[in-house]
């Protein structure tokens, strides 16, 4: 409950830094509302050509959009802010020793201890988009799959804190290695079902960078259903990579060098 507290405290006072700048505010809006619109049209681009792409009916692939959308805005409200180019600007100068003196869990100031909450408008938006693709996919889902869904996204937010966490560690063993370009570039291509991409890459997607298990499995599960290994794996999968994120995270801070060391 500390630990709540703390990191309720820093939203809080991160809401009210950025309304601050209400300029800024507006032009984030309309850049989600570009992004959106640009996801939109290259999904009309491609079905104006085809009624099925690899197994994917068009409102099934927004359905897919809308989750990603989603995890985008949890992305960018609350893990990018605390943990993009960590090395540089974090373990470098040394600023984690502030962390690691606080009475709270340090990776999860490191990793959650402020945030842009004007981010989060990604969520309600990406929660429509699919909502309104699983209707005209589907009609309304039954609670069965909404329990499916449920499971396999709460399981897809702690993969995606996971992953994104050990991405940050590595700058514990490799100090001026910058690897978020590239898992920026990998995490665009969640936008659309991961069938569409060739095995090598799906695979890849799939077992190194799960964006297939963050995105694609909870929105394939509300518009089609998912199996019961599938509902098991995913949380089991979820578990597992939270706990091998605080074992990478406890080796790393073992090699930290403090600034005043």
């Amino acid at each position: 409950m500390h630990a709540f507290r703390v990191l309720w405290g820093g939203l809080i006072i991160s809401a009210q830094r950025e309304l601050a700048f209400r300029s800024d505010l507006v032009f984030q809006a309309i850049r989600m509302a570009i992004e959106l619109a640009a996801g939109l049209a290259a999904l009309a681009l491609v079905y104006s050509r085809t009624d099925v792409l690899s197994g994917w009916k068009p409102a099934e692939t927004l359905v897919v959009l809308g989750f990603y959308t989603v995890m985008t805005g949890v992305l960018q409200a609350f893990l990018e802010p605390n943990l993009a180019f960590f090395a540089a600007t974090i373990v470098q100068p040394g600023k984690l020793d502030d962390l690691l003196l606080r009475p709270v869990p340090n990776v999860l100031l490191a990793s959650l201890g402020t945030c842009q909450p004007w981010a989060l408008a990604q969520v309600p938006v990406g929660t429509s988009v699919a909502i309104i693709g699983t209707i005209r996919a589907t009609g309304a889902p039954g609670g069965e799959r909404l329990a499916a869904c449920l499971v396999l996204f709460t399981a897809g937010v702690a993969i995606l804190w996971s992953t994104r966490v050990l991405l940050a560690a590595t700058a514990f063993w490799a100090p001026h290695l910058e690897p978020e370009v590239l898992y920026d570039a990998f995490w665009q291509l969640g936008r659309y079902p991961i069938a569409i991409y060739p095995p090598a890459v799906a695979r890849l997607l799939t077992f190194v960078l799960p964006v297939a298990l963050i995105v694609t499995f909870p929105a394939q599960a509300l518009t089609r259903g998912a199996d019961s290994f599938v509902v098991i794996a995913g949380p089991l999968a979820g578990l597992g990579s939270v706990a091998v994120t605080m074992r990478v995270w406890q080796a790393g801070l073992r090699r930290y060098t403090s600034a005043t060391s």
